[in-house]
């Protein structure tokens, strides 16, 4: 399928077809594709704006964005639960295969996702030595509402989107979303190679801070942006109940890796262009993704719509 010329929306299915084929280097083109869209930067904005915004949604959605590491557990808690296999056993099973964490620490893991309200105890436990969980209401919830408001966002390229978001709240249909979403997480977790945007998914608030300065452009300036922008480590601290050293530290450790560069009096930021090209690539990824799983649920999707009829 060559789609280098491609200047208008190619469908849901053109996006589900790019993820599933990414092994066969599909995926060039459709980034070409993707950047061509006439509201590829008005999506990315809506995306970057979102995820601002989780931060104060609620406490667990709080927790869910304090980094990256935080949001995979939550997907894979989903995806666990989904198949209704969510003991010690299988969070075990997972580290071990995607080779997040040891499993032995796979059950301090465990714990922590109680102590943060991601999980607690199945009410009905068929077996009792192998004790099982389920997703907390609230956190079913904060996922819901985080992939609804990306759907939106995704809708700017592909209205169709919109159907999915309309009903991401019926368990068929979060179901098949969830399905597709996690084997594509299930490759990026595999992969686990470092770039520019490391620095930021791995310390507490990083992604937010990152977002705040792309957010805060100049007029006029393009998205992310190549000029400075004006920065508060103390107002950024405040925002995202943080230290003032820990901001500073986050942001000479991505200067010292050559993403962003200080200005003399140390309020201006300038985000260089590596790790410009990677939050591109990043967003790219992220609305490719949440593309595929929208076709996914379709069909959950149209069972729904003809009930209704």
């Amino acid at each position: 399928m060559d789609t280098s010329e491609l200047r208008t929306s190619p469908g849901l299915a053109y996006w589900r077809f790019v993820v599933e084929r990414a092994a066969e280097d599909s995926f060039p083109a459709a980034y070409s594709t993707l950047l061509a869209q006439p509201h590829f930067i008005e999506a990315c904005l809506q995306t970057v704006r979102n995820n601002v915004d989780h931060h104060f949604y609620s406490p667990i959605v709080a927790r869910v964005a304090r980094d990256l590491r935080r949001f995979f557990a939550g997907v894979f808690v989903l995806h666990l639960e989904s198949k209704g296999e969510l003991t010690l056993a299988t969070v075990k099973t997972l580290c071990r295969e995607l080779g997040l964490a040891s499993p032995g620490r796979a059950t301090a893991l465990l714990v922590q996702l109680r102590v943060i309200g991601f999980i607690m105890p199945d009410p009905v436990q068929p077996d009792r030595r192998a004790r099982r969980y389920i997703p907390t209401p609230q956190m079913r919830a904060c996922f819901q509402k985080f992939f609804r408001d990306q759907l939106v966002a995704a809708s700017k390229i592909e209205p169709e989107t919109l159907r999915v978001a309309e009903h991401i709240d019926d368990p068929d249909v979060f179901r098949a979303f969830m399905q597709k979403l996690t084997t594509g997480m299930t490759a990026m977790a595999r992969t686990q190679s470092k770039n520019p945007l490391t620095p930021f998914a791995h310390h507490t608030a990083g992604m937010g801070i990152l977002y705040e300065l792309a957010l805060a452009r100049e007029e006029g300036d393009t998205f992310p942006p190549r000029g400075p922008v004006r920065l508060s480590v103390t107002a950024l601290a405040r925002k995202y109940k943080v230290s003032r050293a820990h901001v500073s530290r986050l942001l000479k450790l991505a200067e010292s890796q050559g993403s962003l560069k200080r200005g003399a009096d140390g309020n201006t930021i300038v985000i260089c262009e590596p790790l410009r090209q990677t939050l591109t690539e990043f967003w790219c990824v992220s609305l490719v993704g949440t593309m595929a799983c929208a076709h996914a649920a379709l069909e959950a999707v149209a069972s729904i719509e003809a009930e209704a009829a």
